[in-house]
C-alpha cells in the first residue's frame, strides 16, 4: 500500500496571502487540521503548511488580527512531506519520527497531490492492520522528550506550567 492509496486527494489549500480568518473558516468547513500553503492554485507548489496549532500558537496567542495573511503564521518549507509512491509503512514511520498527525503528499514537481492524516490511516489502514494504527496513534501522541525548556516556562500561581525543576 502506498501514500496515494491512503491520502485525501486534492486537499483544500490556501496561499500565503489568504487571511487567517478565511483559512480558519476553510478548516472548519472541510473539518481538517492542516491546509497546505501553495504559491498559487495554478502551480500548487508547496511553500508551507498551516495547522490548527499554528493558528493558535502563532495567531491567537500573538494576538494577530484575523485579516492578517497566512504567511505570518504558517510553517514554511522545509516541512515534512512524502511522495505518492512511498510505502505506507515508511510514511507512518516518518510521521511517528517527527510526531506529526498529517503529512502533505507532493509530486516530483513539488505539486501538492494530497494529505495523509491520522484519520486517513485509521480509516484505510486500520481495518487491514489495526495494531499498526493503534501503535502509530500511541507513538505520535506521546509527549516529546527533551524538547521543552522548563526553565524558560513561566511558573507561579497564575501559570499553567509546573515550576521548573
Amino acid at each position: 500500500m502506498h501514500a496515494s492509496d491512503v491520502m485525501t486527494a486534492n486537499p483544500a489549500v490556501v496561499t500565503p496571502d489568504t487571511s487567517l480568518a478565511d483559512a480558519a473558516a476553510l478548516m472548519r468547513l472541510r473539518n481538517v487540521g492542516l491546509l497546505p500553503v501553495v504559491h498559487d492554485v495554478t502551480s500548487m507548489r508547496l511553500v508551507g503548511v498551516l495547522t490548527d496549532r499554528d493558528l493558535v500558537v502563532r495567531g491567537v496567542a500573538d494576538r494577530c488580527d484575523s485579516q492578517q495573511a497566512v504567511k505570518y503564521c504558517m510553517t514554511p518549507v522545509p516541512v515534512q512531506t512524502t511522495t505518492p509512491t512511498a510505502d505506507i509503512h515508511d510514511v507512518i514511520h516518518q510521521m511517528e519520527q517527527w510526531q506529526i498527525r498529517r503529512i502533505p503528499v507532493v509530486g516530483a514537481d513539488g505539486r501538492v497531490l494530497g494529505v495523509v492524516s491520522q484519520g486517513d490511516l485509521a480509516l484505510r489502514v486500520g481495518p487491514l492492520e489495526p495494531l499498526l494504527v493503534e501503535e502509530f496513534v500511541a507513538r505520535v501522541s506521546a509527549p516529546a522528550r527533551g524538547l521543552i525548556d522548563h526553565a524558560a516556562m513561566p511558573s507561579g500561581p497564575n501559570s499553567f506550567y509546573p515550576p521548573a525543576r
